[in-house]
């Protein structure tokens, strides 16, 4: 067992696992242990055969090494690769994380002149969107009606191009269709990429292996399509924590109210973990507005919430974080730090590489600063009548606008943006979505304003509160003193 008295709260989850057969939910507020439980719950109960969800490959391997060996941890993706190569009567499933891109690539080529400008334009879009799709639960109709036997795909075509983040022209989203068309019938040939791992034996009636209990972690982030998953994966047992306070992956099709749904679907019991081992006093009452019950460990320190009008970026330790609603005022704010000396560690490669390739798009390397920003303003008219978060598509346009303007040439603007991304210091800059699963001693909430009150935005708020085990301190982008120098 873990080297610590299990509290009140925990003992009941641990007697509620060996006393009953019930299928458990465990509502579990930020740093309130709830994988250390996890790791309990599965070490009272040696003799039973159980497998642990985990979302992607480092926690499950983190998993792996705090759990007894009755218990088998895996992602989603390596249990659903698995049950699809049995499914597929396949020993070795050809993973091609390229599939899509190729399959696309060739669709293009393949278009007469008149469209095939038009649609490299949009590759990267058409591309996104054939992932997206995948994790939404779609299959193509024309491919539904030629299967032997039926599945239930959470979308249909109509439903998969009315849900797509830009307004779509017919032949964009016929070639989206098709795309995904050839993809699936690849994958009943046996070449899948990630996203194929957990949808086909999601929606195809497959044979997976027996446990008599099941773990889920961060059971807020399910989407509709894991569910799906574990409906096939249940057989006897299901014990799942999560916090619905931070729920906020929606945009990437997890459930609005993920917990809710697995607690009706599969007719759990809830348990709570409110005592939290991050957050100070100071903290824990700063978010009673969303975690009521929520507490603090008594080893925690006292803590505090400050605001700082004006302040100055030799303020902020070494160590720290800065967190953000969105990517432009943390990007403002690393070039801001870099030309005062200090070195930023800005959170995001996937992003640099969108936003390079969005800035390389402009136009001839070689073009002027004025003539950048021109482009770019062209560029912003255009997608503007396309892309139905005008939000996103704003902080995008604002992060491309930093680059340019610190550069002479469109050229300068990408070789800045390649080296505020590759910096390696010792501030952490990153947003809230970045800074899930994560904590600092020090957090500075960038801009509070940006984090609005509709959907799952009050839990993003929340999320960017807790990560912090000491303090918490307010900052708006114009409150910087040495941004006042240089204005």
């Amino acid at each position: 067992m873990p080297n610590f008295t299990p509290t009140a709260e925990q003992q009941a989850i641990i007697d509620a696992a060996t006393s009953t057969k019930d299928n458990l939910l465990i509502s579990a507020l930020a740093g309130a242990a709830k994988t250390s439980t996890l790791e309990l719950v599965a070490k009272a109960l040696p003799d039973v055969n159980m497998v642990c969800l985990a979302f992607n490959k480092a926690i499950a391997d983190e998993m792996k090494s705090r759990l007894p060996s009755n218990c088998t941890s895996m992602t989603l993706n390596s249990l659903g690769h698995r049950v699809w190569g049995q499914y597929l009567n396949i020993r070795r499933l050809n993973l091609y994380q390229g599939k899509m891109y190729k399959i696309v690539s060739d669709l293009v080529n393949d278009l007469p002149d008149s469209e095939k400008t038009e649609a490299f334009q949009d590759f990267a879009f058409i591309l996104r969107s054939c992932n997206d799709a995948k994790g939404a639960g779609h299959l193509p109709d024309k491919f539904c009606a030629n299967l032997q036997k039926p599945v239930d795909p959470l979308l249909n075509d109509a439903e998969l191009i009315d849900s797509l983040e830009e307004k779509t022209e017919r032949h964009i989203a016929d070639l989206i269709i098709r795309a995904l068309n050839i993809s699936a019938l690849q994958s009943m040939e046996g070449t899948i990429d990630f996203g194929d791992q957990v949808l086909f034996p999601s929606l195809f009636r497959c044979m997976y292996l027996i446990f008599s209990l099941i773990l889920v972690d961060e059971s807020q982030d399910l989407s509709p399509l894991n569910h799906r998953m574990l409906q096939q994966l249940y057989r006897r047992r299901i014990i799942a924590v999560g916090d619905q306070c931070q729920a906020i992956y929606g945009f990437r099709g997890a459930f609005e109210d993920g917990m809710e749904q697995m607690k009706v679907r599969f007719s759990m019991e809830e348990l709570t973990l409110s005592t939290s081992f991050r957050c100070p006093e100071a903290i824990v009452n700063h978010v009673r507005w969303r975690a009521p019950h929520m507490q603090a460990w008594e080893g925690t320190p006292a803590g505090s919430v400050t605001t700082r009008p004006a302040w100055s970026l030799s303020e902020i330790p070494d160590g720290a974080a800065v967190i953000c609603r969105n990517n432009a005022p943390l990007l403002s704010m690393a070039v801001n730090l870099l030309k005062h000396g200090r070195y930023p560690n800005l959170w995001g490669n996937d992003i640099a590489k969108g936003l390079i390739k969005k800035l390389d798009s402009l136009g001839p390397r070689a073009m002027a600063q004025p003539q950048a920003l021109e482009a770019l303003a062209d560029y912003h008219a255009v997608q503007s009548k396309k892309v139905k978060n005008q939000n996103k598509l704003l902080d995008t346009i604002q992060c491309l606008e930093i680059f340019i303007r610190e550069a002479d040439t469109l050229n300068g603007a990408i070789q800045y943006a390649e080296h505020i991304f590759s910096s390696q210091g010792k501030i952490e800059l990153m947003t809230g979505h970045k800074s899930k699963g994560h904590e600092f001693d020090h957090v500075y909430f960038l801009d509070k304003d940006l984090v609005g009150i509709e959907g799952q935005e009050p839990n993003l708020r929340y999320v960017i509160i807790t990560r912090t085990k000491k303090t918490l301190t307010y900052i708006d982008s114009k409150g910087c003193l040495e941004l006042e120098e240089h204005s």
